[in-house]
């Protein structure tokens, strides 16, 4: 656990993660943010003080009751920590989803969007969330209140899918670029293992072998390899396949490049060696990875769930 912690750590400081902010809400009109997994529940709101904070969240959040109504649906999402993502509706009909972020297969947090209605906005539903504000004992302006809920984006399900397939892609690309932080990176190691890591980086493509790296540092082959094992918990065999791996799995996002040219910009001498390896290390074929990526949500769309919860 402290070692996926220093992961999501890595991703919330990386610029990665705050390139696909910027593009995503300005494509979107929606926040977007990088939440840990965590079990205690957050300090504040997840998107609080963001630019692209619902207007109506924001002034609620400032009271006891709109916290309480937030906070319920954010204690409903980190619950459901699967691998699948997650959508929930608040009171007030605002869709809140959260995107799973796998590192080498275990979550490491969500990409979380939301706080955006599927439907436009009606008089008749703010008086419901009115009256159970009130009976909870809300102290807020009203009026104020129900202009800020009419300014809520307002997405057609299909669109908000569209951006939810695009977070999916994103999650993977950031999991993937996680995955090339093995975790001797994650916490400071011996600097001739740093040297190693770094030589890893910049020769992967190459034929690289454990002789030439032993070398390249000046100590024996022996000596290296106890200490490479000991600081990463891998070989050095297994720790080049999995930024291997990892790097082809980050060129197989890009529809248009090809298995065998993953393989081989990746470092791997044979097609067959790479399907094997890729297999080993992710449970699937390089052909199967890359349909998995086209698949979606499958029978159950976030627009489905929401339509289900606004019906009930």
């Amino acid at each position: 656990m402290p070692a996926l912690q220093a992961i999501a750590r890595r991703i919330s400081r990386s610029q990665i993660l705050a390139d696909y902010q910027i593009a995503f809400e300005q494509a979107s009109g929606l926040p977007l943010r990088f939440q840990a997994l965590d079990t205690q529940a957050p300090k504040s709101l997840p998107f609080s003080g963001y630019a692209a904070e619902n207007p109506f969240c924001a002034l609620l959040s400032k009271t006891q009751e709109g916290c309480r109504m937030c906070q319920a649906v954010d204690t409903k999402i980190r619950r459901r920590n699967g691998t699948q993502p997650v959508t929930e509706v608040c009171l007030a009909g605002l869709v809140d989803t959260a995107v799973p972020v796998l590192v080498h297969g275990t979550l490491a947090g969500h990409l979380r969007t939301g706080q955006v209605a599927l439907q436009k906005p009606e008089k008749e539903h703010f008086s419901r969330i009115a009256r159970t504000l009130v009976d909870w004992g809300l102290q807020t302006d009203l009026s104020r209140a129900e202009e800020a809920w009419f300014h809520s984006k307002v997405l057609e399900p299909v669109q908000f899918e569209a951006f939810i397939q695009l977070l999916k892609v994103f999650a993977s690309h950031i999991g993937m670029a996680a995955e090339q932080m093995p975790a001797a990176q994650q916490e400071p190691g011996p600097p001739v293992i740093q040297k190693a890591i770094d030589y890893i980086a910049e020769h992967q493509q190459e034929d690289v072998h454990i002789d030439e790296v032993a070398k390249t540092l000046n100590v024996s082959v022996f000596y290296f390899c106890k200490l490479f094992k000991k600081a990463t918990g891998k070989t050095f065999t297994e720790y080049l396949a999995e930024v291997r791996i990892a790097k082809a799995k980050n060129l197989l996002l890009n529809p248009h490049v090809r298995i065998s040219e993953a393989a081989f910009e990746s470092g791997f001498q044979s097609i067959t060696h790479f399907n094997r390896v890729f297999r080993k290390l992710t449970g699937c074929s390089p052909s199967a990875f890359r349909e998995s990526l086209r698949s979606g949500w499958g029978a159950e769309s976030p627009a489905d769930h929401f339509l289900v919860e606004s019906r009930g």
